[in-house]
């Protein structure tokens, strides 16, 4: 007997007397996790999310996840959006499951200050667009009369948005 269910036995003698009996076999439920999210979330800051899980009392365990994802790390990071699952195995016969879904953040917001509008004029016909921002790697600008510029900070001579 390796499945849970219900067994039965009829047990006849010789003089044809009948006797039945039934026993009910069960496995109690096998769950070693004591802390898994349903959720994470991949920042766009850091371009990960860690996936932490606490668990105990088991023997292996296996992680599965978008574009062919594994891990032998019981809490691993993921970069990539998607349904991760970890199986838990115990002795022979006990496994769980357990699925986390990773999202994106599509909130980047590292501009702490900056001005809605530089005025110019005909005495100040040129203006810096003082910008106040952190952590960025690169920055681009676009504007006017084929306006470009790399700088936070950039001056500017030209109406326009």
């Amino acid at each position: 007997m390796s499945q849970p269910g219900s067994y039965s036995v009829d047990l006849i003698n010789v003089n044809g007397c009948t006797v039945s009996d039934a026993v009910e076999v069960s496995r109690p439920t096998y769950d070693p996790v004591s802390s898994i999210p349903t959720a994470v979330s991949i920042s766009c800051e850091a371009g990960v999310a860690t996936i932490n899980v606490v668990a105990s009392d088991y023997d292996a365990f296996s992680w599965s996840g978008s574009n062919g994802f594994t891990s032998n790390m019981l809490s691993p990071d993921v970069s990539m959006a998607g349904t991760y699952t970890i199986t838990f195995q115990k002795g022979v016969g006990c496994s769980a499951s357990y699925s986390v879904t990773a999202s994106e953040l599509d909130t980047y917001d590292p501009i702490s200050s900056i001005p809605s509008q530089i005025s110019l004029n005909c005495e100040q016909t040129e203006g810096t667009i003082s910008v106040v921002a952190e952590p960025y790697n690169t920055v681009s600008w676009s504007g006017p009369n084929e306006f470009s510029s790399s700088d936070l900070s950039p001056m500017v001579a030209a109406e326009g948005t």
